[in-house]
């Protein structure tokens, strides 16, 4: 999001032009790219309109964006860490003290917050930000808040934690809490193996 284009785009490139909100394409064609306005457009009705959601790629893309948004909007996300990756969700801005947990609730560059969706009998882990067949990212501290969302739980609302099939790199050890019941894709799909930086003491 920014005023002016960004340089050197790409063909399927997005930009959002900060004044107004409008969402372009750079479309390339025979006689060489241009920016076209997006179909639909996120124009400042989009922000403002309460009706009307408005959504981003990833959740990393909503919680560093400078736009503001009216309490009660609606907002989801196509991914966590990028779009597709399986962490997407949605869910409502609100103001006032919160806890940051990096899955339920969303602290928003201008302090509000993002209270996501996570209706339900399983949460996916891939909601809070753990990555899977990426031996550089430390999914430790998504995990910790995972358990610790799904401790607090109440056993009306009980929610069980959804691992992801695939590897999931750890730097120390992650203890299964009691009171958490955890869904795996089978043996040796669903796996957690130690990062090189593995803490040994």
């Amino acid at each position: 999001i920014s005023e002016l284009p960004p340089a050197n785009p790409y063909s399927g490139a997005r930009w959002t032009r900060c004044t107004d909100m409008k969402a372009f394409l750079w479309y390339v064609d025979a006689d060489g790219g241009q920016w076209v306005e997006d179909r639909p457009s996120y124009g400042i009705a989009t922000v403002t309109d309460l009706a009307l959601s408005y959504t981003f790629a990833s959740l990393v893309a909503m919680t560093a964006s400078t736009v503001t948004f009216p309490i009660g909007k609606k907002i989801h996300w196509q991914g966590y860490h990028t779009e597709s990756d399986g962490g997407g969700n949605w869910g409502v801005v609100k103001s006032g003290a919160h806890t940051e947990d990096g899955g339920s609730i969303l602290t928003l560059s201008n302090g509000d917050y993002v209270q996501a969706n996570l209706r339900g009998t399983k949460v996916n882990a891939l909601k809070f930000g753990v990555k899977v067949q990426d031996s550089t990212f430390d999914s430790l501290p998504s995990l910790n808040f995972l358990n610790t969302y799904a401790k607090g739980t109440t056993t009306a609302t009980k929610q069980s934690v959804e691992l992801p099939s695939g590897r999931i790199y750890i730097s120390d050890t992650f203890s299964l809490e009691r009171e958490v019941s955890y869904v795996g894709q089978g043996a040796k799909v669903t796996t957690f193996n130690p990062m090189s930086t593995w803490n040994n003491s």
